[in-house]
């Protein structure tokens, strides 16, 4: 079984190569939905820095409510944790 910390650096280096691959499909998306992409987008790093600068603190990815940055549940970009 894999230590707090371990299973947070784990998150970490999974959420960088998602955050990587969609940075890949902005410039395939409307001009006009670019904006909210990228707001949401800037979230989910937010939400990592979060987990990376206190590995030990308690964060429900499945309740925004507990995240410093949450998503937008209305926007149809928001990614699903």
């Amino acid at each position: 079984m894999l230590s707090r910390v371990a299973q947070v650096r784990s998150l970490i280096t999974r959420a960088f190569t998602v955050m990587k691959l969609l940075a890949r499909t902005y410039h395939q998306l409307p001009r006009s939905e670019r904006p909210s992409f990228l707001h949401n987008l800037g979230k989910v790093r937010k939400l990592i820095v979060k987990l990376e600068e206190h590995p030990s603190e308690t964060i429900d990815l499945k309740d925004p409510a507990t995240w410093k940055h949450p998503i937008d549940p209305i926007d149809r970009f928001a990614l699903k944790p």
